[in-house]
């Protein structure tokens, strides 16, 4: 039986990581599967359902002392791969104290996750070989405890990347460390898309070890709208700054001839700041705000509710689940053209791209294009949105290959 340690952030313990719980449920039957949270400490309950057989328990019962830190930090200097990183830091002209910093600090959080699973799992990693794999769901500093403990026991080793732990830049990190370290010892590296690909081995080369698999979203059915009045608009996302949702709200306040009942799934610092501004929309526009929500509830949602659009303003993202799985409801999706949404969105067939930096007068033209629609012109989009979603980002058909070629099941 293959052993599979998945290292999360928080997943089972904390929300987030929402897909996990559908990419389980379609893992091989034949695999054990051991979660291992690596931001979650001891004594919780887990706050996710798991498949039978599904172990879960959190890697640390306490906090990363400063004492501590100063051990790791100490370890990963002492490793060339870390000296070779400062080295490309030198050659690159980016060897600022910024920089080199996050990479200490990374390096080290890595070293205590590589300790901590070396002692808690090393003899089992060890005795299994490649028979065990560590998954890491994301590019972090697990996914560097994860190629170390491949140098050390012998096992399979390898990680998702999604956006933020791939991409370098102003919305994101300015600096990924150990790219080049992870790309040499991880078996394999699957990004969430084509994209996310294509930036990784642009960057850093190792197309033999970089793969697209996608994400994917169960089949909870399509619903068919009995009209577009009132004219409902969803949005899926954090409260964040990436995330732009002020903007949606400055481009919905410009359409005032028409009924709009704009619905926001989600949470975040800028909760307050959008309800404020929320008190100037136009009478005609109604923001319900529903904040974090169970999974099972959000598709409940759409299986219950007349839903015409969705909208993403995000200025950075991987490849968006919440748009994955309005598209399987057959909604078409008004998004900016940013990371993997162009794989999702095709611009005139299921929806409507816009420019990155997208204005409210652009978001709210995009919008009333699909309120001004025609009938069998909003059917057409309705359809090939839902084509879209059944031809490239079912559950059911990505989840198993994936375990199948990446993992190594």
């Amino acid at each position: 039986m293959k052993k599979v340690y998945l290292l999360t952030s928080h997943f089972p313990y904390l929300r987030g990581e929402d897909f996990l719980e559908v990419e389980l449920a379609y893992a091989p039957k034949g695999m054990a599967v051991r979660l291992v949270p690596v931001n979650a400490l001891g004594g919780g309950t887990s706050s996710k359902r798991v498949p039978g057989g599904v172990e879960a328990a959190p890697l640390f019962s306490k906090g990363y002392p400063p004492l501590e830190k100063l051990r790791d930090s100490a370890r990963a200097l002492l490793r060339p791969a870390v000296w070779r990183e400062v080295a490309f830091l030198v050659r690159s002209g980016r060897a600022d104290a910024a920089n080199l910093g996050a990479l200490v600090v990374f390096c080290a959080a890595g070293e205590r996750i590589f300790r901590a699973m070396r002692r808690t799992y090393g003899a089992e990693l060890r005795a299994a070989g490649a028979d065990a794999c560590v998954y890491s769901f994301w590019m972090t500093k697990s996914a560097y405890a994860a190629a170390l403990l491949k140098r050390s026991t012998g096992c399979r080793a390898v990680a998702r990347a999604h956006g933020h732990d791939l991409y370098e830049g102003p919305h994101t990190q300015p600096y990924q460390p150990m790219r080049r370290f992870l790309l040499e010892t991880l078996d394999l590296v699957a990004t969430v898309s084509e994209a996310g690909r294509r930036h990784l081995v642009d960057r850093y080369g190792h197309a033999d070890k970089v793969v697209a698999a996608r994400l994917g979203t169960p089949d909870r059915g399509v619903r068919r709208p009995a009209g577009r009045a009132p004219f409902t608009v969803v949005t899926v996302s954090n409260l964040i700054p990436i995330k732009r949702v002020g903007r949606i709200l400055e481009g919905l306040g410009r359409i005032r001839d028409r009924e709009v009942r704009w619905v926001h799934f989600g949470a975040g610092k800028e909760e307050g700041r959008i309800r404020a501004d929320a008190d100037r929309l136009p009478a005609n526009v109604t923001l319900e705000m529903r904040g974090h929500v169970p999974h099972d509830d959000l598709l409940r949602f759409y299986q219950e509710t007349d839903v015409h659009l969705f909208v993403n303003a995000s200025s950075t993202e991987g490849i968006p689940v919440s748009i994955m799985e309005a598209l399987s409801f057959g909604v078409p999706v008004l998004a900016t053209a940013v990371g993997g949404t162009g794989e999702l969105v095709q611009d005139g067939a299921n929806g409507r791209l816009l420019p990155a930096d997208a204005t409210a007068e652009r978001i709210a033209a995009g919008v009333r294009e699909f309120l001004d629609m025609g009938d069998e012109a909003y059917a057409a989009f309705r359809a090939a949105a839902r084509e879209s979603w059944e031809r490239g980002f079912s559950a059911e058909r990505n989840y198993p290959a994936f375990y199948r070629d990446v993992v190594g099941v």
